[in-house]
């Protein structure tokens, strides 16, 4: 995933391993891992992820794929800290995308699950 830091003024690359559960964040210039975020999950998989930008802030927003009991999504920040997680999201999570509405300023994060789709409110951090 690319992803424009509006911040920094910078192209970044993002790169998942599921089986690891890992996550970094590359400057798409120059190649250099900047963000290196280990063991998202306490099991499963980390098939999915996004960025998020909120209140001039860049976030990772990260998924989880388990038969059983799932980890919630969880949002972390650009230092590798988790600073959230959304609630009623511990499902089984294919795909996770980020969308801003422009009329009500609005981000929400949307969903790929087994059998279902889900929309969050980020702000409010409900469904």
């Amino acid at each position: 995933m690319i992803f424009y830091d509006k911040i920094n003024k910078i192209d970044l690359i993002m790169s998942i391993s599921a089986s690891n559960n890992n996550i970094k964040v590359w400057n798409a210039k120059n190649w250099e891992c900047i963000i290196n975020i280990n063991k998202i999950n306490i099991s499963g998989c980390l098939v999915s992820a996004c960025f998020l930008f909120d209140k001039n802030e860049n976030y990772i927003v990260s998924s989880n794929d388990k038969l059983g009991v799932c980890d919630p999504i969880k949002i972390f920040n650009f230092k590798g800290d988790k600073i959230k997680e959304i609630n009623n999201s511990s499902h089984l999570t294919c795909f996770i995308d980020t969308y801003y509405d422009n009329k009500l300023a609005q981000n929400y994060i949307i969903t790929g699950n087994y059998k279902f789709v889900k929309s969050y409110d980020y702000n409010k951090n409900d469904i």
